[in-house]
């Protein structure tokens, strides 16, 4: 599961493209006490990862390889995407993963 979730990202960081990384709650807390607010509430909570979305990731992935330059890089690129979409056809429809995290934070 954590290779399907950053292939994407990291495919789209080689292709010169934005990325949309989370980043962790730890860091988000201490930059907003940092510029003077302070947190109010925060809470934590499971985030299920459904076989679609996961497929959805791998898609993604092989979208934004086609604009990796070196040569070499995108093949091993489409090589890996195609042995992670190999690995998805072993998931029954409607598996998911709820082991992922997220975080909401309510800053004053």
């Amino acid at each position: 599961v954590l290779d399907i979730e950053s292939i994407g990202e990291s495919a789209a960081f080689l292709a010169g493209e934005g990325t949309y990384r989370e980043v962790p709650e730890s860091w988000v807390t201490r930059q907003v006490e940092r510029h003077g607010f302070r947190v109010v509430a925060s809470k934590q909570f499971t985030m299920t990862l459904s076989t679609t979305s996961l497929k959805s990731q791998i898609s993604y992935a092989k979208d934004t390889l086609r604009e990796i330059q070196d040569p070499n890089l995108r093949k091993a690129y489409e090589e890996r995407t195609k042995a992670l979409e190999k690995e998805m056809l072993k998931w029954k429809k409607g598996k998911s993963h709820k082991n992922a995290r997220n975080y909401a934070i309510v800053v004053q």
